[in-house]
């Protein structure tokens, strides 16, 4: 399917008819949050909220200043709720502070009901309170309802300020909203197209010899990455994160004399917190680089702890900008992702390092990144989230579980879920990798540690900090949880304390019983996605080598897996070749295809 159709006019884009749909989308009934009543006005429908159904919507937003990202989600968050509940809500769920989970969950801007024409009004909602007199077309109404000509009043001339600063206020705040809003229709049009099957690639099947063409195939992918970054909350929990922020500083602090007179670059610096780091720890200088608008605060945070002398402060892509000094001394940069590489920010400090860092004694932070994986058991998440569509108050509802299996689950998943090694997958080296190594295919051998059901292939990952560029021996070792750590060193870990990483889990079709001995062996896929490069595609081909299914393998064949078991040099024998011509050709596999969004 085209992203472009003909018409007798020209090619019609799908952008024209987004802006056709949203026009219709804004004339169409809005339905209540909690029943089937609909209205054409959007205060018509939350005062119905408020008096039906024991809802202000608009007394929270205002008491919580809440901007249009989060009346999406609460939006969406309670339509959920009356989904599940059948519209009987517990009223303490209705109490919303703006400290609820699902302020932080990115799924809840995804529109619950199809075609809402509520969530593209929501940016005119009118906030202010009731009893304040309003304006439209020359004439103010008052509380007593008297409607007389501005003209024929004579103000005082601190009503004539108070005005202009609300007009001012709601000027920002439209602003604001209008610049929200284009984010968010961006963002539901891209879930539009890869709903449809629309791939980015597709408008190449179009003539280029075509105006409107060439222009859209010179605009950038659709990228939300930058905006997601310009509000307190999410670098609030990046910071709270102490095993995260621990680890930069103690490499920063215990490294002092090292960084004393140095020049640092800081790669999507954020609130600015490692660059400030970097300049108490005594470097001569600071570029603090970040594409979001929350560098705006962070020169404000600059200032206010007077290093401005030190650290200087540039908006933009590191790819686009320039720096002053030809190279730098150190690269800092948290850019690590859920399953390390999610939203592909290492391409950037990779960028970083070949355009500004010294190339013969430059120290990048962290110099090492490697991505595991290991063989769990998770009985609780299973019945909670998977399991429980086979008895919904005494009804089926398999058919609910479609799809279940295919997004990988980033959440926290204990330690004593792991029945089986734990095996690296792959490691960077950030001095030598280049962009194309990200993507990478890899063979896999776990060996089951305790026998149960295998429910899933779990990924975390380790990032190691050093200021010598020499490969040392801590690059060798399998950090268990942070304690094992040095340098600032840290673990994503089941084992370890959890981060807001947490963990990627990756659920198998069907579990698998395994007894202890036995081996999962396979081949492991991760690229970035076509449709949206910041997102990950993963693919893993496995199989169950357990007792029956040596019995199919040749003699010669199991003596050389025996003998490796023995002294544990399983990856010396599980090569890619060996696992997809031998173990593959002769037992079979699974393959199953995961996204990680």
């Amino acid at each position: 399917m085209s992203v472009f159709s003909y018409t007798e006019t020209g090619i019609d884009s799908q952008d024209e008819r987004w802006d056709d749909w949203e026009e219709d989308e804004m004339n169409e009934k809005k339905v209540c949050l909690f029943c089937p009543e609909s209205f054409s006005g959007i205060e018509d429908l939350f005062s119905h909220c408020k008096s039906t159904h024991s809802f202000d919507f608009i007394r929270i937003c205002r008491e919580n200043k809440f901007e249009f990202y989060d009346r999406v989600r609460i939006v969406n968050y309670v339509r959920k709720l009356s989904l599940e509940l059948n519209a009987n809500i517990p009223q303490e769920l209705l109490v919303i502070t703006g400290s609820e989970p699902f302020f932080k969950d990115d799924k809840y801007l995804k529109p619950i009901m199809d075609n809402d024409s509520l969530i593209f009004e929501l940016d005119e909602l009118d906030l202010s309170c009731s009893s304040e007199p309003t304006s439209s077309s020359g004439f103010i109404q008052y509380e007593n309802g008297k409607m007389e000509h501005e003209d024929e009043q004579k103000a005082d001339s601190n009503e004539i300020e108070m005005l202009k600063q609300k007009i001012s206020q709601l000027t920002n705040s439209l602003s604001t909203v209008t610049r929200q809003f284009s984010d968010y229709k961006d963002f539901v049009k891209t879930q539009m197209y890869e709903n449809l099957g629309i791939s980015q690639n597709q408008e190449d099947e179009v003539e280029e010899s075509q105006t409107d063409i060439k222009k859209l195939q010179e605009q950038k992918p659709f990228d939300y990455y930058f905006n997601s970054y310009a509000y307190n909350e999410i670098h609030m929990d990046m910071i709270k994160d102490s095993v995260r922020t621990d680890g930069y500083r103690d490499f920063i602090y215990n490294n002092k004399a090292y960084f004393k007179g140095k020049v640092v670059l800081d790669v999507g610096c954020g609130t600015g917190i490692l660059s400030m780091f970097a300049a108490r720890a005594g470097a001569s200088k600071v570029f603090a680089v970040d594409n979001s608008e929350i560098i705006e605060k962070a020169k404000a945070n600059v200032i206010e702890n007077k290093l401005e002398n030190v650290i200087t402060l540039i908006k933009g892509k590191i790819e686009e900008i320039n720096l002053p000094v030809n190279k730098v001394d150190i690269i800092i940069s948290e850019w690590m992702g859920y399953f390390l590489l999610f939203e592909s920010m290492l391409d950037s400090v990779l960028v970083a390092r070949d355009r500004f860092l010294d190339p013969v004694s430059g120290v990048m932070g962290p110099h090492t990144s490697r991505i595991y994986i290991t063989g769990v058991q998770d009985d609780e998440y299973m019945n909670d989230y998977v399991n429980f569509w086979d008895n919904v108050y005494g009804f089926s509802m398999t058919k609910m579980k479609e799809g279940l299996k295919k997004e990988a689950v980033v959440t926290v998943v204990p330690g004593n879920t792991v029945i089986s090694s734990h095996e690296k997958l792959i490691d960077f080296n950030h001095y030598t990798c280049n962009v194309k190594d990200l993507d990478f295919v890899v063979p896999f051998c776990l060996k089951i540690t305790k026998p149960g059901k295998l429910h899933a292939i779990v990924g975390y990952f380790d990032v190691l900090f050093s200021t010598n560029r020499q490969k040392s021996e801590l690059d060798e070792i399998s950090f268990k949880s942070v304690d094992d750590c040095l340098n600032g060193s840290f673990t994503t870990s089941l084992c370890s304390k959890a981060t807001h990483w947490k963990q990627t889990m990756f659920l198998l079709d069907h579990p698998l019983d395994v007894e202890n001995g036995d081996l999962v062996v396979g081949i492991f896929e991760c690229k970035k996605s076509k449709a949206n490069p910041r997102e990950i595609d993963v693919i893993i081909s496995y199989s169950l080598l357990n007792k029956d299914a040596m019995k199919n393998l040749e003699k010669s064949t199991i003596e050389s897996l025996e003998s490796n078991k023995m002294i544990g040099n399983q990856n010396d024998v599980f090569t890619k070749s060996f696992i997809e011509d031998t173990v593959f050709n002769r037992l079979g596999s699974k393959t199953q295809k995961f996204f990680v969004r």
